[in-house]
């Protein structure tokens, strides 16, 4: 089940952020959801 949240972000990283995930053919949503659990697994694979 997705939870929906608000973030905020630089107006120019936003903008590259949509067009990279559009790029990718992903939405902007599983892009950071896919960045934050890679951060996720980094840090508790490795500390």
């Amino acid at each position: 089940m997705d939870a929906k949240i608000t973030l905020s972000f630089n107006e120019a990283i936003a903008t590259k952020a949509k067009r990279y995930a559009e790029k990718n053919n992903v939405s902007l949503s599983r892009l950071v959801e896919f960045l934050l659990d890679k951060v996720n697994f980094v840090r508790l694979y490795f500390l």
